[in-house]
């Protein structure tokens, strides 16, 4: 073979190598763009799932004041009142324990960039607010709910 000859195979060898690199490369841009839209998919689940869950909590809760504030405006005798706003009373604060437990975990998600920031704010931040001003005693500086009092903090100074 002559060297012209050797040249032109290496040329025509170095085309179809560039040309597979390039369909490999089109192929790879194809599935990550895929598995982009799919984690998008995935954290929006997520987000329906803990809203769903803080609906559900919220709802328990709320349910809990009402029966209290029911016992309270009842006829009942002062001592049978007292008796069964403390048997509600432990019900009321574990509903509330509960339903702010999932808000924490929403904020440390938000916190953590599991969820983005700007999308959720708007629709969260008056929300994470009212809690927060409706229980400060739940919100001091020995409070378990740290990532609700930052995501708060965070979102009230912008």
């Amino acid at each position: 073979m002559t060297p012209i000859i050797c040249n032109i195979i290496m040329a025509i060898s170095s085309l179809l190598s560039m040309v597979v690199a390039i369909c490999a490369l089109k192929i790879a841009k194809g599935q990550l763009n895929k598995i982009i839209e799919n984690q998008k998919i995935e954290a929006l689940k997520i987000v329906l799932e803990i809203e769903a869950e803080m609906n559900h909590r919220k709802t328990e809760f709320d349910e809990a004041s009402r029966k209290i504030l029911e016992v309270s405006k009842s006829q009942d005798s002062n001592s049978e009142k007292k008796r069964k706003i403390d048997v509600l009373g432990t019900h009321f604060n574990t509903t509330k324990e509960n339903y702010f437990n999932i808000v924490d975990r929403f904020c440390y998600c938000v916190e953590k960039k599991y969820l983005d920031d700007l999308s959720w704010r708007a629709e969260y931040r008056n929300y994470i607010k009212q809690i927060v001003d409706a229980y400060p005693e739940d919100f001091n500086s020995a409070s378990s709910y740290r990532h609700i009092k930052k995501i708060n903090d965070e979102w009230q100074s912008q």
